[in-house]
């Protein structure tokens, strides 16, 4: 709930996901297309599991440099998913992709 300089109450909501379609990459699908559990995903992130569930059931808003980090992942991902899933999965994880 915000509140404006002129006193009116406002509501943000977020943009429907259909709005978002192309702009950014989707959590989730970028983790189905790597074969990577939700748990793995989150320790390569350095994130909660809890956090990277609501950044894909869309409750939480990604961070922008989460949503570099997740663009960089899927770009590599294009080019070789094997990869680029098993080097998330090493200690470090997004670290270990430069």
């Amino acid at each position: 709930l915000y509140v404006t300089y002129s006193c009116r109450v406002s509501i943000w909501k977020p943009l429907p996901r259909s709005i978002l379609d192309g702009v950014w990459s989707d959590p989730g699908g970028v983790r189905a297309q790597l074969g990577l559990t939700q748990a793995e995903m989150a320790t390569a992130f350095g994130v909660t599991s809890n956090t990277r569930a609501r950044w894909e059931r869309g409750t939480l808003a990604l961070h922008p440099a989460y949503q570099l980090l997740l663009d960089l992942v899927e770009h590599r991902a294009d080019r070789d998913a094997d990869r680029v899933a098993a080097r998330l999965r090493l200690p470090g994880g997004v670290r270990n992709l430069w």
